[in-house]
C-alpha cells in the first residue's frame, strides 16, 4: 500500500520529484567516483612504487666518480639499507626516430638505461621487471598515451635501428611533469652506445626508515662530492605521480559536495511544499488519533524512495564509467593492490550518503508535531508558513509597474522560497564559473611564472664540457638580432650554515632574476647580495620562514626575503646574487624574441652553431608538461558547466511548478480581475530575476575567491604555493549570466502555457 501511495505521487509530481532524483543520482555518481580515483590512486602509486623498489633518495650526477667512496658512505651510514649506481647515458632528441618521427622537439631530457639489478625497476603493464632482448627497446608509457608510436614499430638511436619491444611503467618519471624520461634497453646496446652520448649517474639508496630520509639527506651533502645534478626524494616521486589525478579528485569531490546541498535545498523545499499542500489532512489525521511519528514515517517513506532512486543508479553510472575515469591511473601505475577495498569503500560512502540525506529529512519532517488538529480545521493555515504571511504594501510600490510590484510583493510573503531559490542559484552558479576559472588560470601563459619559470621563449643549457662555449654563446647573442632580451643564469650548489646552526647545501642560481620573473608567494627576489629566496619545499624542509637568517661559508650572513614555487630540481632551488665560485656551475640562458613565430628558425641555427646545446622552447615544454592535464581539467569544466545548466534548468521549471501549484488560488483571481497569462508568466520572471541578480554576483565572487583558495590547497599540497588566480571575464561575467536568464525566460514562458490553460473558476473556488 505505502509503494503505492508513494508510486502514485511520484507520477503525479514527476517534475519535482524527478529533479530530487536527479540531483541526488548526479551527487552519487560524483562522489562515487571521486572514491574511486582517489582510493585507486592511492593504492596504485603505492603498489606501483613497491614493485619498482623506488628510491628513498636519488642524486643525479655529471662528471668524475669516486665509487669506493660512495660504497664506503653508504657501509657505513647506519639508514642505508640498499645503495647502487646505475648509468644514464643522456641524448639529444634528434638522435631518436620513433618510426619516421623525430623527438628534436621533446622538452624532455631523455637517457638510455638498462635494467637495474638491485631495486629501481622499470616494469611491464603487469608490474614486472622488464627485460629487453639485444635489438630491442622500451619506451615510457608516456610516448604510448601521446599515440607516437605502437610495440614492433622501427625505432633509431644515433643511426642503429631497433625494435620497439614495448612499454614501461617507469615510478620514477612516469607523469608529464616529471622533466627526463629513460629509455630501456639490453646493456650490451646500452654499452655499444655509451661513446655516443653525455654520461651520467643515478646515484641511488633505499633506506631503512624514511622518516630520517631529511639527516639522511643532510649527511649525504656533506660526505659525498658527487652532488652535480638535482636530489629527488621518495615523496617528491610520490607526488609527481598524483598530481594530475588528485587535482582532478579534489574538483570532484568539490562538485559532488555542491550538488549534494543543492539536493538539499531541493528536498527541503519539496517537503515543506507537500506539508503545506497536506497541512488539512494531516491535522484531521491527528484529530483521528494518529500520532506524529506515524505520519512522519510516510514522508520519510517518499524520501527513501525518491534517495534510492537516486543513489542506486548514480552507483551503477560510477560503477560503468569507473573503467573510463580510471584510464589513466591504470595505464600508468596499474591496478589497486586490493581491487576490491575501492568499491567497499564508495558503497560504504554511498551508505554515508544515504543516512545524511535520510537524517536531514527527519529534520525537515520535526515540523509536523507544531502541528494543531484544531487550528488546521479552523482555519485552515499552515504553521509552516507562519511568518511569510505579512503582505508587502502594493500601494507603497506604486503602480507604474504593476507586475514588478506584484512579483516583489509575491517574494517578501514567501521570504523563505525566496531565500532557498537564492542559495540554490548561488550554489548552482558557483559550480558553473569555479571549474572554468581553475581551467582558465591553468591555461593562460602567465601560470608558468607560478612553477618557477619566467615568461620567455626560448631556455638554452650549457653544462660540463659544453661550458667551453659560453664565451662564444654570449658573444653570438649579443649580435642576434632577434632577441628582445636575453640573460644567463648560473646555477651551483652553496654550502649554508641554518639559523639552528646545520649545514646544508642549496642549489642556488646567480644572476638577473628581475629580468624574466616569476611569481613570489611570500616577499620578493633577492635585491642585495645579502639576500636569498627559496623554492616553497626548501623552506618547508628546512623549517624556514622569511626573516631568517643562513650564513655562508664565508661567514656572510644572508636574509631570507622570499618563496617561491618550483617544479625544478625536485622543488628545491634558491635564487641569490652574492659572489661565488661558478666553476663547474651549469649555465642557462633565457631568450625573449622580438617575433615568437621565428623561434624555430632561430632554435635550428644555434643547434647547428653549438653542438651539444640543449634548446628548449616554453611554449612546447608547457603543452607537453600542462598538456594532460590541461586537456582532462578542460573536459570536467565543460562537463560540471553543463550539470550546473541542467541543474539550474530544472530548478527553475520546479520552482514554475511549485508556484502553480502553491499559488493557483492567488493566480486564478489576478486573471478574474483581468492580469493576462503574460502578464503573471513576467510577474514569475520578475521573481526569478531578481533572485538571480542578487544570488549570481555572489556565486562569482565567491567561485573567484573561495575558488582560488580550493586550487591553492591542492596545489600548495604539491609545491606550488599561492599561484594568482586568474579570472575568465567572457565566461563569468557575460556567457553565464546571459544563459541564466535565458534559461528564467524559458522557464516562465513555459508558465505562461500552462497559466492560458488555467480553469479560473476552478481555482478562485479554493480562495
Amino acid at each position: 500500500m505505502t509503494f503505492k501511495l508513494l508510486w502514485n505521487d511520484f507520477k503525479k509530481n514527476k517534475l519535482p520529484n524527478g529533479s530530487i532524483i536527479l540531483f541526488i543520482m548526479l551527487s552519487a555518481l560524483l562522489f562515487t567516483l571521486a572514491i574511486l580515483l582517489a582510493s585507486n590512486l592511492s593504492s596504485s602509486i603505492d603498489r606501483l612504487m613497491t614493485k619498482a623498489k623506488t628510491p628513498d633518495f636519488l642524486q643525479m650526477h655529471k662528471g668524475d666518480l669516486d665509487l669506493e667512496g660512495l660504497e664506503a658512505f653508504a657501509q657505513d651510514h647506519p639508514n642505508v639499507k640498499d645503495f647502487q649506481v646505475l648509468d644514464y647515458l643522456n641524448i639529444p632528441g634528434d638522435q631518436v626516430l620513433l618510426g619516421d618521427r623525430s623527438l628534436k622537439t621533446s622538452i624532455q631530457d631523455l637517457g638510455l638505461v638498462y635494467q637495474s639489478e638491485q631495486f629501481d625497476f622499470l616494469l611491464d603493464t603487469e608490474n614486472q621487471p622488464i627485460q629487453p632482448k639485444p635489438g630491442e627497446v622500451y619506451l615510457p608509457l608516456f610516448f604510448y598515451k601521446e599515440g607516437q608510436v605502437r610495440p614492433g614499430d622501427p625505432v633509431e638511436i644515433f643511426g642503429q635501428d631497433f625494435r620497439l619491444g614495448g612499454f614501461f611503467r617507469d615510478s620514477q618519471m612516469n607523469a608529464s611533469l616529471a622533466g627526463s624520461k629513460r629509455i630501456l634497453l639490453h646493456q650490451e646496446d646500452f654499452h655499444r652506445l655509451e661513446d655516443l652520448g653525455s654520461p651520467e649517474y643515478l646515484i641511488e639508496f633505499l633506506l631503512q626508515d624514511r622518516g630520517a630520509l631529511a639527516q639522511f639527506e643532510k649527511d649525504f651533502y656533506d660526505q659525498v662530492p658527487e652532488k652535480n645534478g638535482p636530489t629527488i626524494t621518495y615523496p617528491m616521486f610520490r607526488m609527481i605521480n598524483g598530481l594530475t589525478d588528485g587535482f582532478l579528485i579534489g574538483l570532484l569531490l568539490l562538485a559532488s559536495f555542491l550538488i549534494l546541498l543543492i539536493s538539499f535545498l531541493s528536498i527541503r523545499l519539496t517537503l515543506l511544499a507537500k506539508l503545506e499542500d497536506h497541512y488539512r489532512e494531516m491535522g484531521l489525521l491527528k484529530a483521528l488519533g494518529f500520532r506524529s511519528g506515524d505520519i512522519k514515517k510516510t514522508y520519510l517513506a517518499y524520501l527513501v524512495f525518491l534517495s534510492l532512486l537516486g543513489l542506486v543508479p548514480g552507483f551503477l553510472l560510477a560503477l560503468l564509467f569507473q573503467d573510463r575515469v580510471l584510464e589513466n591511473i591504470y595505464l600508468y601505475m596499474g591496478t589497486a593492490s586490493q581491487p576490491l577495498f575501492p568499491l567497499l569503500l564508495s558503497l560504504l560512502g554511498l551508505v554515508l550518503l544515504f543516512l545524511v540525506l535520510l537524517a536531514y529529512g527527519n529534520g525537515i519532517l520535526r515540523q509536523i508535531k507544531e502541528i494543531s488538529p484544531v487550528q488546521a480545521l479552523r482555519e485552515g493555515e499552515s504553521v509552516l508558513a507562519k511568518g511569510d504571511k505579512k503582505n508587502l504594501s502594493i500601494q507603497a510600490l506604486g503602480f507604474q509597474f504593476p507586475n514588478l510590484a506584484l512579483a516583489l510583493a509575491s517574494l517578501f510573503r514567501r521570504k523563505k522560497q525566496g531565500v532557498t531559490l537564492f542559495l540554490l542559484v548561488l550554489l548552482a552558479s558557483f559550480l558553473m564559473v569555479m571549474p572554468q576559472n581553475i581551467y582558465h588560470t591553468f591555461q593562460d601563459p602567465s601560470f608558468i611564472t607560478s612553477m618557477g619559470i619566467g615568461q620567455m621563449d626560448l631556455r638554452l643549457d650549457l653544462e660540463g664540457d659544453l661550458l667551453a662555449q659560453a664565451q662564444a654563446l654570449k658573444e653570438a647573442l649579443d649580435q642576434e638580432e632577434a632577441l628582445a632580451k636575453w640573460t644567463p643564469i648560473w646555477t651551483q650548489d652553496v654550502p649554508l650554515s641554518l639559523p639552528n646552526q646545520e649545514k646544508t647545501y642549496l642549489r642556488t642560481s646567480f644572476g638577473d632574476h628581475g629580468a624574466f620573473p616569476i611569481h613570489y608567494a611570500q616577499g620578493q627576489a633577492p635585491q642585495k647580495e645579502d639576500q636569498i629566496a627559496l623554492s616553497s619545499l626548501y623552506m618547508e624542509d628546512l623549517g624556514l620562514s622569511l626573516g631568517d637568517k643562513l650564513v655562508l661559508e664565508s661567514g656572510q650572513v644572508l636574509t631570507l626575503v622570499g618563496e617561491y614555487s618550483d617544479i625544478s630540481n625536485g622543488g628545491k632551488t634558491a635564487k641569490a646574487l652574492f659572489p661565488v665560485d661558478l666553476e663547474g656551475a651549469r649555465l642557462t640562458t633565457y631568450l625573449a624574441l622580438k617575433d615568437p613565430a621565428e623561434s624555430p628558425q632561430l632554435m635550428a641555427r644555434y643547434k647547428a652553431a653549438f653542438p651539444g646545446l640543449k634548446i628548449t622552447s616554453i611554449q612546447d615544454y608547457r603543452d607537453q608538461a600542462l598538456g594532460p592535464l590541461l586537456r582532462d581539467l578542460g573536459r570536467l569544466s565543460l562537463g560540471l558547466m553543463g550539470a550546473s545548466l541542467l541543474v539550474l534548468t530544472l530548478i527553475s521549471l520546479l520552482f514554475t511548478q511549485l508556484i502553480l501549484a502553491q499559488e493557483r488560488s492567488q493566480l486564478a483571481i489576478l486573471q478574474a480581475l483581468g492580469f493576462r497569462p503574460r502578464d503573471l508568466a513576467r510577474q514569475l520572471a520578475y521573481r526569478f530575476l531578481l533572485v538571480l541578480f542578487l544570488a549570481l554576483p555572489l556565486g562569482i565572487g565567491l567561485a573567484n575567491s573561495l575558488g582560488q583558495v580550493f586550487a591553492q590547497a591542492i596545489l600548495a599540497s604539491f609545491g606550488a604555493k599561492a599561484v594568482p588566480f586568474l579570472i575568465n571575464p567572457w565566461t563569468s561575467y557575460l556567457l553565464i549570466p546571459a544563459t541564466l536568464v535565458a534559461v528564467i525566460l524559458l522557464a516562465s514562458q513555459l508558465a505562461r502555457v500552462k497559466l492560458a490553460q488555467t480553469n479560473i473558476r476552478d481555482h478562485i473556488k479554493e480562495s
